[in-house]
């Protein structure tokens, strides 16, 4: 695993910018359906049977344990989530930050 302190948070600049601007439009989300990576295999299902597809269920591959994701974030690191992601959070998880319980 690595030091928290050694990870860049600049490796990947395309993933910086709130799914919210994505997926809407003049503030409003233009889309039938958003789908949280939280309930993968729920919402998986759900476009399944939308799109009357089989319903498959998603292998899980490398799983491994691992800490709450949040013990791996440096404060330059929730402060960099927080200024691309704010929308997001209050959108999609009603919080208005990261650190925020759901």
């Amino acid at each position: 695993m690595e030091d928290k302190q050694s990870i860049d948070i600049n490796r990947f600049p395309q993933q910086r910018i709130a799914q919210f601007k994505i997926i809407s439009e003049n503030g409003r989300v233009i889309v039938d359906f958003v789908g949280k990576y939280e309930n993968l295999n729920e919402d998986f299902y759900y476009i399944c049977k939308k799109l009357n597809l089989p319903q498959t269920i998603l292998p899980h591959i490398n799983k491994f344990d691992h800490d709450h994701y949040m013990n791996y974030y440096t404060e330059e690191m929730i402060k960099e989530v927080n200024s691309f992601a704010e929308e997001d959070f209050i959108h999609f998880y009603n919080k208005k930050d990261i650190t925020q319980k759901c």
